[in-house]
Parts: structure tokens; C-alpha cells; sequence
């Protein structure tokens, strides 16, 4: 069934020595708008059990296999998979994200360390492989720190700080047992398993504690020429034009079938607007994230050399992710259409000369 399809490299096979590679000198860096259907139907709350709560036996019932791939039972809009794979490379988004931004944005560490005697909670939706809650655990541990995803994250317990908790639940769902109970909520790459982000932005608002903040980081699902929107390429280029790209394309075909499953793909363009617009929300800030898929810098600067080993990093980690987005592709195309995408798409990515970047946004704001 899958042999148009290219093997998936052994796990570890590259994540290592691209680590080492990347951040043995990590050094950190200082669209338009449509209209969305901001729905507000709220379903049922969820229970939220604790992850180190469970058995094995109701952990594997979390997971099924789907065209090769682990991919969760809990959630039907998120089909990529959920397995050990798919961990270890959000684990190198992770460290490609912090060695340029760091760990957040804002004035996060002014609100964690305020002597004000509340006791400071963070929660972290969307929470993938855990690295990021793990982090911030380590880093402030008078800090009490919730993950939370539809999946357990791959971590020994013995590995996780006394500071630090993952929880499992679906944020599609009322999120009320966390109401009025957090001093800051992260939010990550989780716009392809939110029905209506909308509706989570409302949740995040009465998660908040008055002064709390909010950290909204989300990829747009397109490609570009150059680190600006006037670089955009118009997926809809036929093969042989001068600005065709097939990993465009292949972003075009993924965003589609997100779009089919209940996903939320205008989440990195229309976040900061459903932010800014709500009343509950101030002092929003929105920034941009341009990474590049190759070596592009020609000079010795630092800077320069710090993208220059991003560049083939965030390369293997948009490969990964097309490996990861099998299971929801093959839903609604062929194998043959979703191997000759991916093919032609993984050949542009490791050996064109042109340069291809991709765009994160993140919005910052407080709670009122």
C-alpha cells in the first residue's frame, strides 16, 4: 500500500549530530487578514487525568496504528502522528526555537520571579514531546508547570522535575477545571488539531489570572523566497514555472486535508486579531519568525553562522514533519499522489539552490 511512499529514517538516525551540530554554540537572537468564523458552541468539559496516573494498557488504547504511524484515539481532528518519531522531532523544533527566541517572548520572567506572594502556575497546551515544559520547570522551580496534549509524552518520571506535571486532554473540549488558575499559558505548532481556535483563545482568557500572559507561536503553512510576505510562493504555480516550489505545493495538499479533518489553519495569521480584539487581552505584541531551509548567509558574523546551522536543521525538521503528516494526507489522497508530492517535495528541501524560508508567528499579550 505505501510502496510509493520514501522509507522513514530510523529514529535518532539524524536528530543527534544535527543537535550537535546546531546548538554546540546556540546563540539567542534578539498576511493578510481574513475574515474567520470565530464560533463560540461549547461542548462538553473534560476530565483531564494525570499522565503518570496511567496503566500501560490505557495508554496504548490513546494510540493506533495508521499507515505505519502511532496516531492518537483521543482526538479525531489531529491525525499526525503521535509516535516516538514524531516526539523526538518536536524535541529539535524545541531546540531550533529556543536557540533563536529563546524560551519565550515578553516580559514572562518579571511575572514568574514576582515576590507578590501568589504562587506562580504556567500552563502549557499543546504540551508534544514535554522539552519545553521541562525547561521552564528546571528553570524557575518555585514555578508549578502543567503540559497538557492528547498523548503521554515519551519522559521517564524520574526525569521530571517535583515542579512539573503532564496531564492529558483534549483542548478542544471546555478547558474549566483550569479557570482563573494560571500566570501564564504557552501555546505551540497546535493549530492542525484545534476545531476553532476562536473558542481556545476564549479558554486561554478565563484560564488567565488577572496580569497573567499569554504566548501564542504558530507556522502559517506556507513558503517563501526571501524572510518577507512579498517572498510568498503562490502554491498554485504549475510544475515548470519559475516560481514553482514542491514543498509549496505539498504545504497546499497538507493545509487541504487539515482543513477536511476540522483543523484550524488561519490560526498564525488570525491569531493576533482574535487576541487584540478581545476584550479580556492588553499590551499585545506580535512578532515574526523567518527560518531558512539552507545556508544562505555568505559572511563569518556570529549571527550569520548561527542560520547558516539552522538552515539544514529546520530543513530534516520540515521533512520529518511531511513523514509525521502521512497518516492525515493518506486519509483523503492516494499513495501515489502523497508519495510524489512528498518525494518531489524532500528533493527541492535537501538539494535546491534556491532559497526556501518558512514563517512562525508569535503573539504575546496580558490578561487584564
Amino acid at each position: 500500500m505505501l510502496q510509493y511512499l520514501t522509507p522513514m529514517p530510523a529514529p535518532s538516525q539524524k536528530t543527534k549530530e544535527l543537535e550537535e551540530m546546531v546548538f554546540a554554540d546556540m546563540t539567542t537572537l534578539d498576511d493578510s487578514d481574513d475574515d474567520h468564523d470565530s464560533r463560540t458552541v461549547s461542548p462538553e468539559p473534560s476530565l483531564a487525568p494525570s499522565v503518570f496516573g496511567l496503566t500501560k494498557s490505557m495508554a496504548e488504547k490513546m494510540v493506533v496504528y495508521k499507515y505505519g504511524r502511532k496516531v492518537n484515539t483521543t482526538c479525531p481532528t489531529y491525525s499526525v502522528a503521535t509516535d516516538e518519531w514524531e516526539l523526538e522531532r518536536q524535541h529539535l523544533v524545541h531546540e531550533i526555537i529556543k536557540s533563536t527566541i529563546g524560551l519565550f517572548i515578553g516580559p514572562v520572567h518579571e511575572l514568574l520571579t514576582r515576590q507578590d506572594g501568589m504562587y506562580k502556575r504556567v500552563l502549557d497546551l499543546g504540551t508534544g514531546c514535554g522539552s519545553w515544559t521541562l525547561d521552564m520547570a528546571k528553570q524557575y522551580p518555585s514555578v508549578e508547570f502543567t503540559g497538557v496534549d492528547v498523548v503521554p509524552p515519551n519522559i521517564d518520571s524520574d526525569a521530571v522535575p517535583e515542579n512539573c506535571r503532564f496531564e492529558l486532554d483534549d483542548i478542544n473540549l471546555p478547558l474549566v477545571h483550569f479557570y482563573n488558575d494560571f500566570d501564564f499559558v504557552h501555546i505551540r505548532f497546535i493549530a492542525s488539531g484545534i476545531k476553532n481556535y476562536g473558542y481556545l483563545i476564549e479558554q486561554v482568557a478565563n484560564i488567565l489570572r488577572p496580569g497573567g500572559l499569554v504566548q501564542v507561536g504558530e507556522a502559517d503553512g506556507k513558503a517563501y523566497r526571501s524572510p518577507s510576505r512579498e517572498g510568498y510562493i503562490d502554491p498554485r504555480y504549475p510544475p515548470g514555472h519559475p516560481e514553482y516550489s514542491a514543498y509549496g505545493a505539498w504545504l497546499q495538499l497538507a493545509v487541504q486535508c487539515i482543513q477536511k479533518k476540522g483543523g484550524d489553519s488561519s490560526a498564525a495569521m488570525m491569531s493576533r486579531i482574535w487576541i487584540r480584539e478581545h476584550r479580556a487581552f492588553e499590551e499585545v505584541e506580535y512578532s515574526e519568525l523567518w527560518l531558512p531551509t539552507g545556508a544562505y548567509f555568505p559572511g563569518n558574523t556570529p549571527e550569520e553562522i548561527h542560520w547558516n546551522r539552522i538552515g539544514p536543521v529546520t530543513t530534516e525538521n520540515l521533512i520529518g514533519f511531511m513523514y509525521a503528516a502521512r497518516p492525515l494526507l493518506l486519509d483523503y489522497l492516494s499513495p501515489e499522489v502523497v508519495g510524489e508530492a512528498e518525494e518531489q517535495a524532500v528533493h527541492e528541501l535537501r538539494y535546491s539552490t534556491r532559497p526556501l524560508w518558512v514563517r512562525m508567528t508569535v503573539v504575546c499579550a496580558r490578561r487584564r
